[in-house]
């Protein structure tokens, strides 16, 4: 089902760091912060959310196991997704100055996670793919590869739902392209796959099941033919071979 494609946490291969990040956050010392009881009218979560007010831990779990398609459709329609890439965006460029903000990086990013493995939420973000294209090329810049590993995946979900989801992933990485001064589309992905090999092979292996999710996501043979000579010319069968 939907929820099992796009149920990308931790595996066994990251838990052990997941393990030491989590603890990291609970052990932490910290002065007041956002509060971790969530409102019940979606309008004022997405208000404390744009004041970083709101635990992002306490909305995953919301929206996980409490959150009706009334109230998430609610949450969306009132700027909830922006305010969630907007949060990623600013932590992000806060740095990694403790274990504790790649936690808190990776609570924003299950939030969006959580929104997609809602039927609901996947078509709401397809009805308005122009407006959320850019803000999933903006995290593929992230620094934190636990955050990219997600967003990769939320990707390939996106590729396989169905053809609408394949060319607003196809224009998130036209975005990037343009974003980063990049000579191909697909380039991201090689350049990635190319320095994760050794180093974040399950990132790499993520990355690897987006170019597979691209190709079989392409409803025709000739869009198809395209994405895979495009994907050869950044240097995949290359790659590959190795």
């Amino acid at each position: 089902g939907l929820d099992d494609f796009c149920d990308v946490s931790p595996d066994s291969s990251n838990m052990s760091l997941w393990r030491k990040l989590s603890a990291a956050r609970g052990s932490r010392q910290q002065a007041p912060g956002p509060q971790h009881t969530v409102p019940s009218d979606p309008e004022r979560v997405v208000a404390q959310l744009s004041r970083a007010a709101v635990s992002y831990s306490s909305l995953r779990a919301r929206l996980v196991r409490k959150c009706s398609d009334t109230w998430l459709l609610s949450f969306l329609e009132h700027g909830g997704l922006q305010a969630l890439f907007a949060g990623l965006g600013a932590l992000s460029e806060r740095g990694f100055a403790a274990f504790s903000d790649t936690v808190e990086q990776m609570e924003c990013v299950r939030c969006i996670q959580a929104v997609l493995n809602s039927h609901a939420g996947m078509d709401y973000i397809l009805d308005t793919a122009t407006a959320h294209t850019r803000q999933f090329a903006q995290a593929l810049c992230s620094g934190n590869v636990l955050v990219k590993t997600q967003i990769v995946d939320m990707l390939a979900c996106l590729c396989l739902y169905d053809e609408d989801g394949h060319t607003m992933v196809l224009n998130v990485f036209r975005s990037h392209k343009a974003r980063c001064g990049h000579r191909q589309r697909f380039q991201f992905i090689i350049s990635e796959m190319t320095e994760a090999c050794t180093v974040h092979p399950t990132y790499c292996s993520s990355l690897l099941g987006l170019v597979n999710c691209l190709l079989k996501g392409a409803m025709a043979s000739r869009a198809r033919y395209h994405i895979h000579h495009q994907l050869n010319d950044c240097g995949l069968q290359k790659i590959l071979a190795e």
